[in-house]
């Protein structure tokens, strides 16, 4: 199933996109945002991926985020999915700089928040970014997400954002 954005299409990731995944995975730009101590393997990755897509079975999903064109752009992941409260993580990457602020980000949340809200398989979302990254921290803001508190998280500050869907 593809779910369609007014700039971003919505693929669940599987087995078969891992090497993609892995190039993502393996940006060493990446590795402070998403704590990733290091490289991963083709097998981690394919791993993963086969432990992922129902949130009520794996209590995490990814989904590669596509241009309107459908060339890969980045990823988007649920994850720690709590079927009694009804809560998820969230966390999205833009995976070139070329394609950041141009709109994908937004409209893929925007896109999976729309399917959220019809199926009400989760009714909040929550991410924690470090006080640092503004770019990430405006971006929940803007589609609504609030700061419910403020931590340290891999000794950096980081603020913990929510949203009822």
């Amino acid at each position: 199933m593809i779910l369609h954005g007014q700039k971003s299409k919505l693929k669940l990731a599987l087995p078969s996109d891992a090497p993609l995944i892995l190039q993502w995975e393996n940006n060493p730009e990446f590795w402070a945002i998403t704590e990733q101590p290091g490289p991963f393997e083709l097998h981690q990755i394919e791993e993963a991926l086969q432990q992922s897509g129902s949130l009520e079975r794996h209590q995490q999903a990814r989904w590669i985020v596509f241009d309107l064109a459908m060339r890969p752009v980045g990823l988007l992941d649920l994850f720690n999915f709590d079927a009694t409260q009804k809560k998820a993580g969230i966390g999205i990457l833009i995976g070139s700089a070329s394609d950041r602020q141009k709109g994908f980000a937004a409209d893929a949340i925007r896109t999976l928040l729309l399917r959220l809200r019809a199926i009400q398989e989760v009714q909040i979302l929550e991410c924690m970014i470090h006080e640092d990254n503004f770019q990430s921290i405006r971006l929940f803001q803007h589609l609504g997400f609030i700061e419910i508190s403020r931590c340290t998280f891999k000794n950096k500050p980081a603020i913990n954002l929510t949203l009822n869907v």
